[in-house]
């Protein structure tokens, strides 16, 4: 066993990046945050996300929603609607300018790298509903 921060598989992450992940997460409207995931996103770092990077990364998890039983929007109707919340200002990609700009951050990229953020976007409107009804309590 070694305590070396570098690893010898490319597929594991040392504790350091570990904590990166967990705070970014946990804080992942922060400026900081929003930074760290494009990055993340940016598979061609090009500083760029475009159909190709959102489909890689939902095609995850829409395969998480049908393993749990739950309708999985397509690719294209997912690409449709963070273009449509993001509005960037070139109709092929988005960038960290016009994810930052457009104040959904946050919900893009929880669409694009967690089950429960897109459900949570999901059925927002059923959850506000929700929320609505209890208010006349």
């Amino acid at each position: 066993s070694s305590s070396s921060s570098s690893s010898s598989s490319s597929s594991e992450m040392d504790f350091k990046t570990y904590l990166d992940l967990v705070l970014a997460f946990e804080h992942v409207d922060h400026p900081v945050a929003v930074a760290y995931f494009f990055r993340l996103l940016d598979l061609n770092k090009d500083g760029r996300l475009d159909a190709n990077a959102i489909h890689f990364f939902f095609r995850d998890v829409a395969d998480r929603l049908r393993d749990d039983g739950f309708d999985a929007p397509t690719t294209a109707d997912v690409v449709d609607e963070i273009f449509d919340m993001v509005k960037p200002r070139h109709p092929r990609f988005v960038t960290l300018h016009d994810l930052r700009a457009s104040k959904q951050a946050h919900t893009v990229i929880a669409m694009l790298v967690d089950v429960a953020g897109f459900l949570a976007y999901d059925n927002r409107e059923h959850l506000m509903q929700g929320l609505h009804d209890e208010d006349d309590f």
